[in-house]
């Protein structure tokens, strides 16, 4: 039974589709959705290396690459809010920053299904291997865990391994 859905609000193109199956299974089994977005400021802040005089353009930068993920986070909630208004759905957000493993671990003990864009966490920056974030996730009790595609698909079997 499902009563409480853990759904990643990343902004990015998974997004749309990780709210569209939270909406779906919240429908089937009357579930709260808490979506949750975690910001991870140290990453955004890395721009390179600065060479002499570069200094104000990294803080530029810098400053883009935080509106920049800001703006898309705050697109995102509002989808989720709308989608979650049209179908009835009660909701709770969450804001975080730092690490987003940690952040998703620390919710997902409180959740029965973590529903999030698996391929956003590799093209995203968020890590480099898709082995390790799984095994870290799942070693930390994140589980079950949805990891949509960027295009929403009925799921027609599920796996256990």
């Amino acid at each position: 039974m499902i009563k409480r859905i853990l759904l990643g609000l990343g902004g990015t193109p998974f997004t749309e589709v990780a709210i569209e199956r939270a909406v779906e299974l919240a429908k089937a089994h009357d579930a709260l959705i808490t979506g949750v977005t975690v910001v991870e400021t140290k990453q955004l802040a890395q721009v390179g290396a600065v060479p002499l005089g570069g200094g104000t353009y990294a803080a530029k930068l810098r400053e883009q690459r935080l509106a920049v993920t800001e703006e898309r986070i705050e697109e995102a909630i509002e989808k989720f809010k709308e989608k979650c208004e049209e179908s009835d759905i009660p909701t709770k957000i969450e804001r975080e920053t730092g690490d987003p493993f940690e952040a998703m671990i620390a919710h997902a003990r409180y959740n029965d299904i973590t529903i999030f864009g698996l391929r956003s966490l590799f093209d995203y920056g968020l890590t480099s291997e898709p082995k390790d974030a799984l095994i870290r996730l799942v070693s930390q009790g994140v589980r079950p865990i949805i990891a949509v595609s960027p295009k929403f698909r009925n799921i027609g079997k599920v796996s256990n391994n």
